[in-house]
């Protein structure tokens, strides 16, 4: 687009500087009283080529007025889903945590159930043996 503009720009000087010749053509054919008619058309020519230069700097700055505030959009929502991203991992990790926590509870429980079922077992075996000498010394 930035292009088109730029050549619609150089056609339109061309279209300019063809018509100054015409112009000058004119006034050779025309003589001296002409001559203050084509000033001021010349001027009008000039003042219409720089209007058109710029219109078509004023497209461009618009231009790229639009891409900008289109890039900082791209970039505020880019920001907003890393943030529910990060938001996301976060409370996923806390619950790990708590997992994590409540997974090492119960071993360390089952660690302590295990152990205390070993003490009674060995408990009930040195009974189970007295009560055997018991028996075998009552017989």
């Amino acid at each position: 687009q930035l292009s088109a503009r730029s050549e619609e720009l150089e056609q339109a000087r061309a279209e300019v500087r063809k018509a100054k010749e015409e112009v000058a053509q004119v006034l050779k054919q025309k003589g001296v009283a002409m001559r203050e008619n084509s000033a001021s058309y010349e001027q009008t020519l000039k003042l219409q080529t720089e209007q058109k230069a710029l219109q078509a700097e004023k497209d461009i700055v618009s231009e790229e007025r639009d891409m900008a505030v289109k890039e900082r959009d791209r970039i505020v929502m880019d920001n907003v889903q890393l943030k529910k991203s990060l938001d996301t991992l976060k409370a996923q990790r806390k619950k790990d945590g708590r997992e994590f926590s409540m997974m090492k509870l119960m071993l360390e429980k089952a660690r302590h159930s295990t152990e205390e079922l070993g003490r009674r077992q060995a408990q009930d075996k040195a009974g189970r043996r007295q009560l055997e000498e018991t028996l075998e010394e009552a017989h």
